[in-house]
């Protein structure tokens, strides 16, 4: 193929040709040559067809003066290859278009050497936990159709690579693929079955406790309607919880105004300590709760606004009010109550 190429001439060649010529010479030159189509490839091809080559661009240069025992010429803060003669360019081209090709032939072979070296390691992996997998009743697994993940021990997580108390890993080659999936769901179901059972024990047994605290505590209508099994859940479980902190010493449910408006500073926070006054409160009703209770303590910032519709920006202008937000065990059941402390 027919190639026009540009290149400067250096100083000492200008000044000689113009000694020689006695006429003035441009640094930028042009020949036409003859290039070999096997060139193009270190080419960039213009939308409109032409073939281009910037020998001062990276990566051509590094090849370029790579492949030239005279390096590279400066003008000003340019670099540019540099060849003894304007028709040495098109062999110039030549050897560099080789050695990017052997560049680019080596950099291949690393990429395989480093595939083919990670999917070894991932074959080693994937035999580890499977191993560790199958020795270990334990150790769980996550399946879809398109992979199973499997960990030695500790929780599964969606992700390969390491996890809290084990490890975790993608099965996906391993020739006993299919039967490590059907071992994961299986050990999943049972998890789900032992889940399930032990679900319906437990709401077996707040069946049974609100049957029973119906009969003996419940009105005469809470009665009859949970004979005919027409009383709400909601308002056996609410009758137990009044008469479950009632028996506590629980005094009654705190009651302060909130409101959703942004611009007020209404709301509450946890807090870790109390006043002498707060916890003088708080003494008299813990001494009365009964093991396995738990607490919070939070300092309520109160609504200003009665209509519910606060623009109060100093939280300092408001109400505060400290609360114990206390849960009791009954039974199967814990109930919850907050109470004024202040």
């Amino acid at each position: 193929m027919n190639a026009k190429i540009t290149y400067l001439l250096s100083e000492t060649a200008q000044r000689a040709q113009m000694a020689a010529t006695g006429q003035p010479v441009a640094r930028k030159q042009v020949i036409d040559a003859d290039l070999p189509v096997t060139d193009l490839d270190v080419c960039y091809v213009h939308e409109d067809g032409a073939c281009l080559l910037d020998c001062t661009a990276s990566p051509n240069r590094e090849a370029l003066f790579a492949s030239l025992p005279t390096g590279e010429a400066t003008y000003g803060s340019y670099h540019f290859a540099a060849v003894p003669a304007p028709a040495d360019i098109p062999a110039l081209i030549r050897r560099g278009r080789a050695l990017l090709a052997s560049r680019k032939a080596a950099d291949e072979d690393k990429e395989a050497i480093r595939k083919e070296a990670i999917d070894a390691a991932h074959l080693r992996a994937e035999e580890d936990a499977v191993r560790a997998f199958r020795s270990d009743p334990a150790a769980r697994g996550q399946y879809d159709s398109q992979r199973a993940l499997l960990a030695a021990t500790g929780p599964v997580v969606d992700v390969s690579g390491a996890v809290p108390g084990g490890r975790a890993i993608y099965i996906r080659s391993h020739p006993d693929y299919d039967m490590i999936s059907a071992e994961v769901r299986s050990r999943n179901a049972d998890d789900l079955r032992v889940r399930e059972e032990a679900d319906a024990r437990k709401e077996a047994a707040k069946a049974t406790a609100i049957s029973t605290w119906v009969t003996e505590h419940g009105t005469d209508s809470q009665r009859a309607r949970q004979a005919d099994g027409l009383l709400p859940r909601d308002e056996a479980l609410t009758s137990m919880a009044e008469l479950a902190f009632a028996a506590a010493g629980v005094p009654a449910k705190a009651e302060y105004r909130s409101c959703e408006q942004q611009s007020c500073s209404c709301g509450f926070d946890e807090i870790h300590t109390l006043s002498a006054d707060a916890y003088a409160a708080w003494a008299t009703v813990k001494a009365a709760l009964p093991e396995g209770y738990a607490v919070k303590f939070y300092n309520n910032r109160e609504c200003s606004d009665k209509d519910g519709y606060g623009d109060v920006d100093d939280a300092a202008a408001l109400d505060h009010i400290v609360t114990a937000n206390i849960t009791i065990p009954f039974g199967p059941f814990r109930f919850e109550r907050e109470i004024a402390l202040t």
